[in-house]
């Protein structure tokens, strides 16, 4: 059995938006992918999507709007 490099799996997991497409890629079971981003530290493309909707929510509890995005209406529009 071949040994993936860390950089490899480092690049796979930021350009594809699941675990599944990431291990179709590199060519092993999706939780092996998982379990050897686990053991590099490497932050998942399902923990990525996790971690962004919860910012988001996060920031829609606040009150923060994101600069150069969409404003919806403050009047009685809806």
């Amino acid at each position: 059995m071949k040994k993936i490099d860390r950089e490899r799996i480092e690049r796979v997991a930021r350009l594809y938006a699941s675990n599944e497409e990431a291990s179709q890629a590199l060519g092993i079971a999706p939780g092996s992918f998982s379990r050897l981003c686990r053991l590099y530290g490497i932050e998942t493309p399902y923990a990525r999507k996790r971690r962004r909707w919860r910012e988001v929510g996060r920031r829609r509890r606040l009150g923060v709007q994101e600069e150069g995005g969409a404003s919806w209406p403050k009047g009685p529009y809806y």
